[in-house]
C-alpha cells in the first residue's frame, strides 16, 4: 500500500474542519436538538430518527448516536448523520471544496499557511483551556449540589418514597434500601411549555424526590440519581403541560442524573459475591420481589443501558427498523470495546446476573446487555441473564402477579 503523499493544503483543510465544534455544525444544518444538561444537547438522529438517541457533548466536542452505537468527532458526526464519505463531510463543515494540489505553493502561500496554522493552534489551545475551566466549574457545582441534596436526605420509611414504591407494589426489605433516600425539596430545572428548542433550562419547580447516590468502584459518590415525585398522586412527577405527551417525548423527564454516572452503580444494599444489575431501581427491586433472584443475591441499578454495556466495537443492520436515510437502523453487535468500559464491578463480585426489560426494542437491549456480559466474562466473572416477558418489564410482571392474587402491597418489608 502506498503512503499518502503529504499535501499541506489538504491537511490544513481537514484540520480546519476538525476545529469546528459539532454543535456549531448541528446548528448550521438546522438539526432539532435541545439542551439536556449544561454540556449536552440531545434530539433525534438525522440519520436514524428515533427520539433522544442522538447527543452532542459541548464539553468534549463529540457526538453519540445510541441507536447506531456510533460516535466520534465532528467529521464522524457529519459522515454518519448525512451518510457522506470523509471528503464530502469535510466540504460540508468547511464550506469549501477540496483544495487542489495541482498548483505550486509559493513561499508567500507557505508563510500564510503557517500563520493560519499557528493561529488555529493558539485558538484551539485557548478553547481547550476555556472548556477545561467550564468542565471544572460544572464538576464543582455538581459536587456542591449533590452534597446539599444528600445533606437533606432522610430515611424513606414513612415518606413519599415509601408511598411511591407501594403504589407500584414494590415492598423491598430494608437491606436493599440503604442508599434509597427521601429529600422533600429538590430544585427541578427544565423547560416551560412555550420554551424554544434551544432555550436554556430554567428553574420550574421545587419537588420531593427519591434520591440515590451513584457510587464508583471504591464506593465514593460520583453522582446522584433523582426521581422527582408528585405528592398529590404519589407517582412520578409530570409537568402539567406535558400530561398528554408520550413519556419518551417529554422535555421534562421525571428522572435525572446530577454529576457523573460513567462506571458507577446505584448500590441497593451491600454488594456481595453475586450481584444482579438492572437498568433501573424499580426494575431491580421488582425482579427480586417476584422471586427471580437467588437467596444470597445483592442488587444494583446500572443507571442506563449505555453505562451497563460500555462501548461496543460495532453495529449490525436491524432486520426490521429503518433509519431516516432509508437504510436499516443499526444496533450494537454485543462485542465490547474493552478499552471503553461501562460499569466497573466492586471487588469480590464473582457472578453477575444481568436483568433485561422486555418492553424496549429487543435487539438494541440485547446487544447492550450481551456486550456487558461479555465484558464481565473477559474479567473472569460468571454471567447469566434474566429477561422479562415481551412487552413488559419486571415491575409490570410484579404488578400483574399481585393483581392476579387480589393482593396489594402493604408496606416496606422489615
Amino acid at each position: 500500500m502506498n503512503a499518502r503523499v503529504c499535501d499541506p493544503l489538504f491537511d490544513e483543510w481537514v484540520q480546519r474542519a476538525r476545529n469546528v465544534r459539532p454543535h456549531d455544525v448541528a446548528s448550521m444544518l438546522g438539526w432539532k436538538l435541545r439542551k439536556s444538561t449544561a454540556t449536552e444537547w440531545i434530539g433525534p438522529c438525522p440519520a436514524c430518527n428515533g427520539d433522544d438517541g442522538f447527543s452532542i457533548s459541548t464539553a468534549k466536542n463529540v457526538f453519540n448516536c445510541r441507536r447506531a452505537a456510533v460516535g466520534g468527532g465532528v467529521i464522524d458526526m457529519v459522515e454518519h448523520a448525512l451518510t457522506l464519505d470523509f471528503l464530502a463531510a469535510v466540504e460540508i463543515i468547511t464550506g469549501e471544496s477540496r483544495p487542489s494540489s495541482a498548483r505550486k505553493e509559493t513561499q508567500e502561500d507557505r508563510d500564510a499557511r503557517h500563520r493560519r496554522a499557528q493561529a488555529l493552534r493558539e485558538a484551539n489551545e485557548r478553547r481547550e483551556r476555556d472548556d477545561a475551566k467550564k468542565v471544572e466549574r460544572k464538576r464543582r457545582r455538581d459536587e456542591e449540589a449533590i452534597d446539599a441534596i444528600l445533606a437533606r436526605a432522610v430515611s424513606p420509611w414513612g415518606t413519599l418514597v415509601e408511598a411511591y414504591l407501594r403504589g407500584r407494589d414494590i415492598a423491598p426489605p430494608r437491606r436493599f434500601c440503604g442508599d434509597l433516600m427521601f429529600v422533600p425539596d429538590v430544585a427541578y430545572f427544565g423547560f416551560e411549555a412555550d420554551a424554544a428548542v434551544d432555550a436554556p433550562a430554567v428553574h420550574i419547580a421545587t419537588l420531593p424526590a427519591m434520591v440515590a447516590p451513584i457510587r464508583n468502584v471504591a464506593g465514593g459518590v460520583i453522582g446522584a440519581h433523582v426521581t422527582y415525585l408528585d405528592s398529590a398522586t404519589k407517582k412520578k412527577w409530570v409537568a402539567p403541560w406535558e400530561a398528554d405527551v408520550e413519556p419518551k417525548k417529554r422535555r421534562n423527564p421525571a428522572k435525572k442524573i446530577r454529576g457523573e454516572q460513567c462506571g458507577g452503580l446505584i448500590r441497593l444494599g451491600l454488594v456481595g459475591d453475586v450481584l444482579a444489575i438492572a437498568e433501573g431501581i424499580e426494575t431491580a427491586l421488582s425482579w427480586w420481589q417476584i422471586g427471580a433472584g437467588i437467596d444470597n443475591v445483592s442488587l444494583a441499578a446500572g443507571v442506563s443501558l449505555g453505562n451497563m454495556s460500555g462501548k461496543c466495537v460495532g453495529t449490525l443492520p436491524h432486520p426490521r427498523l429503518m433509519a431516516g436515510n432509508g437504510k436499516p437502523a443499526r444496533y450494537p453487535n454485543g462485542a465490547p470495546d474493552l478499552t471503553a468500559p461501562g460499569i466497573v464491578l466492586p471487588p469480590g463480585v464473582r457472578r453477575v446476573v444481568l436483568i433485561g426489560d422486555g418492553d424496549s426494542e429487543p435487539l438494541m437491549t440485547r446487544g447492550r446487555l450481551l456486550s456487558a456480559g461479555r465484558r464481565f466474562i473477559a474479567q473472569g466473572v460468571e454471567v447469566s441473564y434474566c429477561w422479562a416477558r415481551d412487552g413488559m418489564d419486571f415491575n409490570d410482571e410484579l404488578r400483574a402477579a399481585m393483581l392476579s392474587v387480589g393482593a396489594g402491597c402493604e408496606g416496606i418489608a422489615a
